[in-house]
């Protein structure tokens, strides 16, 4: 009886540790994540307007953004160059918006700065600005057939390079730009206008969803451990020992059993299970005698001996 009340009590301490432990294990459970904490776009480009003189090729008064610039029908160009600034949970910076317009040559290689235009503003949230930029493309060829003489070279295509940048402290610097090649009838336009630059910074955050029990997965592994304790502990005692075995064969053969002090000859032939034994003594209708200190059963008849060893 005492042994039912333990296996009882350890089968439900097995059930209730398994169930804890699956629980905590399976239950959500703190974690961090990535929570934006400030965040800014810079973006940009250059605008050219061309404005025509009455011709025969275009209807409108003006062009944007064109590709060829034919000076025989442009009476003036404008040129400004635009940015775009949008800060997110970030205090006020003092940006620097800067133009600076190259004439450059690669045959012969030779290169000149004729203007640089820097605009300073604050900025705490977001905002557009745009830079006015003057250039006289009349003027820079002029510039330019002027600095081909004197290296004695009169055959460079010289190009106005623009190149905008957007400059504050702490902030990943943005830049653009477009190239116009100077020829003496027409200029081709090349821009280059690259995605607008986007830069994030995070927080780790702890979230603490709700829990049915709310311990540590780490207590979930403790009451695993504990049911594997438990589970031992039962196989061990749900086992049968060899004694144990013993005294239950003696028990529910106590007819065909007798027990003695005289162990069977070294030559008795070995049988490999119990229930072989049982059956000879059934058929040769003979007891079997159990010897203890061997653990051994066996059957004399007609000068043969049949044993069973437990070991």
């Amino acid at each position: 009886m005492d042994k039912i009340w333990i296996k009882s009590l350890l089968v439900a301490s097995l059930l209730i540790l398994a169930a804890l432990g699956a629980i905590i294990s399976l239950e959500p459970h703190q974690y961090y994540v990535k929570v934006p904490s400030s965040s800014y776009t810079l973006s940009g480009d250059y605008a050219i307007k061309e404005n025509l003189i009455p011709n025969s090729l275009y209807n409108q008064s003006y062009l944007e953004n064109p590709q060829a610039i034919y000076n025989g029908i442009t009476s003036s160009i404008n040129i400004s160059a635009q940015v775009f600034i949008n800060l997110n949970n970030m205090s006020e910076r003092n940006v620097s918006i800067i133009s600076e317009v190259t004439l450059i040559s690669s045959s012969p290689s030779w290169e000149k700065v004729v203007n640089t235009t820097i605009t300073h503003r604050n900025v705490s949230t977001k905002g557009s600005y745009v830079i006015s930029i003057p250039i006289n493309l009349s003027k820079e060829l002029a510039l330019a057939d002027n600095i081909d003489i004197q290296l004695q070279d009169g055959n460079s295509v010289p190009a106005l390079d623009f190149n905008l940048s957007v400059v504050a402290k702490g902030m990943s610097t943005f830049s653009a730009s477009i190239s116009i090649a100077l020829h003496s009838t027409f200029e081709l336009v090349t821009y280059n206008i690259p995605k607008p630059l986007s830069v994030a910074a995070y927080n780790q955050e702890l979230i603490n969803p709700h829990s049915l029990i709310g311990l540590n997965v780490t207590y979930g592994y403790i009451f695993f451990g504990g049911a594997g304790v438990v589970g031992i502990a039962m196989a061990i005692l749900y086992i049968p020992r060899r004694d144990d075995f013993l005294d239950k064969i003696k028990k529910d053969h106590a007819e065909q059993i007798i027990e003695i002090d005289t162990p069977p000859v070294d030559s008795a032939k070995k049988l490999k299970k119990i229930e072989d034994i049982l059956k000879i003594s059934e058929i040769f209708e003979t007891p079997i005698f159990l010897y203890v200190p061997d653990k051994v059963l066996y059957i004399s008849h007609q000068g043969e001996q049949y044993k069973y060893e437990f070991i």
